[in-house]
C-alpha cells in the first residue's frame, strides 16, 4: 500500500491523531499514516484506539516501528490471534507480558 506522507509539524500530527483515533469511519489512509508515524506521540492514540486499522497495519507497527509502538498495539482493546502471534514471536519480555495481560488479546496455539 502507498502511504501518504504527512509533512506537518509533530504537534499538529499528534493533535490530529488524538482527534481521529476514536472515529469509526475515519479516513483509512490518514489513520494508517498516523499509526505508522515514527513519533510515538503521534502513533500511540491511533494504535490504541482506532478500529480502522487492519491486522496488517498492526503487524507493521509491531515489527517495523519502535518498542513503544509494539507496546501500544499490545494494549489495544482487541488484538487478533494473528497480531498476537507476530508480537509473541518477535517481542521482548515486556511486550509478551503486556499482550498476555490483555483480556482482549486472542491467542492461538502457536502463540501459547
Amino acid at each position: 500500500r502507498v502511504m501518504p506522507r504527512l509533512f506537518v509539524r509533530r504537534a499538529a500530527r499528534a493533535e490530529l491523531a488524538e482527534r481521529l483515533s476514536g472515529l469509526r469511519n475515519g479516513p483509512p489512509a490518514v489513520l494508517r499514516a498516523l499509526a505508522l508515524d515514527a513519533e510515538i506521540v503521534v502513533a500511540r492514540p491511533v494504535l490504541l484506539r482506532s478500529s480502522c486499522l487492519d491486522d496488517q497495519d498492526l503487524m507493521i507497527a509491531a515489527t517495523e516501528r519502535s518498542r513503544e509502538h509494539r507496546l501500544a498495539v499490545c494494549r489495544r482493546p482487541r488484538v487478533s490471534a494473528m497480531v498476537t502471534d507476530t508480537i509473541v514471536v518477535g517481542a521482548d519480555s515486556e511486550a509478551r507480558h503486556a499482550i498476555a495481560a490483555n483480556p482482549g488479546a486472542r491467542l492461538s496455539p502457536v502463540g501459547t
